[in-house]
């Protein structure tokens, strides 16, 4: 069971690198691929691996390409073919996700795709929010037509056993009385406080790009809703139409009322945040989304409403994040703790209430207790008409993780486990690239909603690029575009595999962004 793990980033390295830890006798060998630009990282994430692995590093260059360059396509077919490589895991940043899957595809690979499937530049406006739903049909009728025998997507709260035994609560009392789920609430903060300097700059869960929280961790909350409406599906009562309204809370609504002075307040280390960026906040009002929350009324086909849905997810909640400097560790080693609520009605029968509430990160605690505040809290609790449909007036349920002698792993660190025991060794799985059809549509009607409150711009930013000769070159980005993309087709670019950019950081120029660049 050779694998191909694409991209070695924070996520990958919590759970990937632990995963083939524990299995090394199992998994076979591991071939890694990612960008020049970070092997300091990729080498750095590697020093406590246990396992064999071979590493592959790719100029910066095709970073977001969705076609596999020939080059690259050469140098990983051969290794295929040298030592026999039959799954991939794709954990790269979503908007290379496309190309990577295709190239799996090609070559008969089982994949593991992290979520979201993909992620297109541009994804606030119409046409991105569109090619979130194309792309999906175009990979499903891809898998169709190939020789892979699986393809999974790591939306791993299907593979939690708290939210399957909800599930199967639920779908107790919608069965035996025939009557549907009529309210779903849901609301997830990851504690993800993003530094004004960090808006501009990430690549790793960006947003200058026309994405945000929905295609971070929002995707699992998204997800949710496909997963507890499946009840109803399952069960007779279809919902062919959904009205929906969305709103969203940018970083430039954050920004004018958490401004300079109050970052000044914080700590000698604050002092450093670069003024003009409140000064030039509205330039964000383009950028992804840092908060969003929907609405949505499932109606059946005579226009009735059968379910409503209340959702929202926050990356400007409540943070133990406490210092301006990224450190090493973003994924989680940065104060982002989650809290969580999900609440299910069956009308007037059963009401269902899911708690996930962390007060302090994995760095500031080690033991696993399930109680609230600690780092593995998830209870279940369930309030029933017992009169009418029996079972207890009052029942909490606090599923326990697996204990791990050696480190500290949480429920849904568990659940993602146990959705690569399932890829690995052929069990069935919830998280079924079919299975994720719903919430890719959900997803892409969200956006859409989107698109409609955000300005149309052919141009969000520029891009200042210096060569080795010293020219030096301004282009901008058009909205659907990609910094990389954009260097190759204004430079003439023709040799991908000698042309790598290197950021040197942003400066603001007659209310424009402009990001600075140069040659390698």
């Amino acid at each position: 069971m050779n694998t191909i793990l694409f991209g070695l980033g924070p996520h990958a390295h919590r759970i990937y690198l632990k995963y083939f830890n524990q299995h090394a006798n199992e998994i076979g060998k591991i071939l890694i691929v990612d960008l020049e630009t970070n092997k300091e990282k990729v080498e750095k994430y590697l020093g406590d691996a246990a396992f064999n692995y071979e590493i592959i590093y790719f100029p910066s260059s095709i970073r977001n390409l969705e076609t596999t360059p020939k080059f690259v396509e050469k140098i990983i077919s051969d290794k295929i073919s040298t030592d026999k490589y039959d799954s991939a895991i794709i954990s790269t940043e979503p908007k290379s996700h496309m190309m990577y899957i295709n190239f799996s595809l090609k070559y008969g690979l089982k994949v593991m795709a992290d979520k979201p499937l993909t992620a297109p530049v541009g994804t606030n406006t119409l046409t991105g929010a569109k090619k979130v739903w194309s792309d999906y049909v175009t990979i499903l009728e891809n898998y169709h037509n190939s020789a892979s025998s699986r393809f999974d997507v790591m939306a791993q709260r299907r593979g939690h056993t708290g939210f399957l035994k909800a599930r199967d609560i639920l779908n107790e009392i919608v069965r035996k009385f025939n009557v549907p789920i009529t309210k779903i609430k849901i609301f997830h903060s990851d504690g993800n406080w993003v530094m004004p300097n960090e808006i501009i700059s990430r690549e790793n869960h960006p947003y200058k790009y026309g994405y945000g929280k929905l295609m971070h961790s929002g995707y699992h909350f998204v997800d949710l809703v496909p997963f507890f409406m499946e009840v109803n599906w399952k069960n007779g009562f279809q919902t062919p139409h959904s009205n929906m309204a969305v709103c969203v809370y940018k970083h430039s609504d954050f920004l004018k009322f958490y401004g300079a002075d109050f970052y000044r307040k914080l700590g000698r280390e604050f002092e450093s945040i670069d003024n003009d960026i409140f000064r030039q906040k509205n330039i964000f009002k383009n950028f992804g989304e840092y908060d969003v929350s929907a609405m949505i009324d499932y109606v059946d086909k005579d226009g009735d409403i059968m379910t409503q849905v209340m959702m929202e997810g926050a990356q400007s909640g409540f943070s133990k994040r406490a210092w301006f400097q990224e450190p090493f560790d973003t994924y989680k080693g940065n104060g982002r703790i989650r809290h969580e609520m999900v609440e299910v009605a069956i009308g007037p029968l059963l009401n269902l209430k899911i708690f996930s509430y962390q007060a302090k990160e994995i760095a500031e605690e080690k033991d696993m207790i399930n109680d609230i505040g600690k780092l593995d809290h998830f209870e279940i609790d369930v309030f029933r008409n017992e009169k009418l449909i029996g079972g207890e007036a009052f029942e909490q349920i606090k599923p326990q993780t697996k204990n791990k002698q050696d480190h500290y792993i949480g429920q849904n660190e568990q659940a993602r486990f146990d959705l690569l025991d399932a890829f690995y060794f052929d069990k069935q799985s919830d998280a079924s690239l079919e299975g994720q059809k719903e919430t890719i549509k959900l997803m892409s009607k969200i956006y859409e909603e989107i698109s409609r409150k955000t300005t149309p711009k052919e141009s969000v930013y520029d891009i200042r690029f210096i060569q080795k000769n010293g020219q030096i070159s301004v282009f901008s980005v058009n909205t659907g575009d990609d910094i990389e993309s954009t260097l190759i087709r204004q430079l003439q670019i023709e040799n991908l595999a000698k042309f790598s950019p290197i950021y040197l950081g942003y400066e603001f120029n007659h209310d424009r962004l402009t990001y600075i660049y140069s040659e390698e």
